[in-house]
C-alpha cells in the first residue's frame, strides 16, 4: 500500500469518528488539511495530514510505508513540536489498530487507541460546554433584559396612572372652586338686591313722613 493510499484510509479513518461533531462550534472549526506545511527552525516540512481546530493543528498524522518506521515517527515527534499539536498518528499499514497513537500535551507520549479518540471527544465535550454556558449566559441576559422592560412598561404605567389620577384632582378642585365662586357671586347678588329694597322702603317711609308733617302744618295754619 502506497503512502497516499494509507493518507487516504487516515482520513476516512478520522473523518468516521468526528463524523458527529459541529463543523463550527462558537468560532472553533474543524477541519482536514493534507499536505500542510509546518515550519520548523529554518526547514519547512509537509504533514501528510492534519485535523485542524480553528485553524491551528490539533492531530497531525504522517503516513509511511510499511518498512519504514523509526524515521516517520521523528518527522512526527517534529512536527507536532513545531506546530504544538497535541495529538499524533504514525501510520504505515491499512489496519488503524495497528497505527501508533501518541499524545504530545506534556511529552511524545504513545498512548492505547481508545485513549487517543476519548481525548478528541474530550476537547469536542469542551467546546460544547463552553457553547451552552454561553447559550444560557445569552438566555439570561435575555431574559434580565425582558424583565427590566417589563419593570419599565409597569413604573411607566404606574406612573401614568397617578398622572391621570392627579389631573382629574386638578379638573374637580376647578370644578368646586368654580362651583363656590357662583354660589358666593349669587350670595352677595341676593344681599345687594335686599340692601337695596331696604334702603328704598325707608326713603319712602320718610317721604310719606314729610309730606305728613306739611299736610299738617296746612291745616294748622288755614285754623
Amino acid at each position: 500500500m502506497t503512502e497516499n493510499q494509507i493518507r487516504e484510509a487516515a482520513l476516512k479513518h478520522l473523518q468516521w469518528h468526528i463524523k458527529y461533531f459541529k463543523k463550527t462550534l462558537l468560532g472553533q472549526s474543524w477541519s482536514f488539511k493534507k499536505e500542510y506545511s509546518i515550519r520548523f527552525g529554518s526547514n519547512t516540512g509537509r504533514a501528510d495530514l492534519v485535523l485542524l481546530l480553528n485553524n491551528k493543528p490539533f492531530v497531525i498524522v504522517e503516513c509511511k510505508r510499511l518498512e519504514v518506521i523509526n524515521h516517520g515517527k521523528e518527522q512526527l515527534e517534529s512536527y507536532l513540536n513545531a506546530s504544538r499539536g497535541s495529538l499524533g498518528i504514525f501510520a504505515n499499514h491499512s489496519d488503524p489498530k495497528k497505527w501508533s497513537y501518541y499524545d504530545n500535551s506534556i511529552g511524545f507520549d504513545e498512548i492505547d487507541r481508545l485513549t487517543f479518540y476519548k481525548k478528541i471527544w474530550k476537547t469536542h465535550a469542551t467546546e460544547l460546554d463552553i457553547e451552552n454556558q454561553a447559550q444560557q449566559q445569552k438566555s439570561q441576559r435575555i431574559e434580565a433584559r425582558a424583565n427590566q422592560l417589563v419593570t419599565s412598561t409597569a413604573i411607566q404605567a404606574c406612573a401614568d396612572k397617578i398622572i391621570d389620577e392627579q389631573a382629574k384632582m386638578r379638573v374637580t378642585e376647578n370644578a368646586i372652586q368654580g362651583a363656590v365662586a357662583q354660589q358666593l357671586q349669587e350670595k352677595i347678588k341676593q344681599q345687594e338686591t335686599a340692601l337695596g329694597e331696604s334702603r328704598n322702603g325707608a326713603m319712602w317711609d320718610w317721604i310719606l313722613f314729610g309730606i305728613s308733617v306739611v299736610l299738617l302744618i296746612a291745616v294748622a295754619a288755614n285754623s
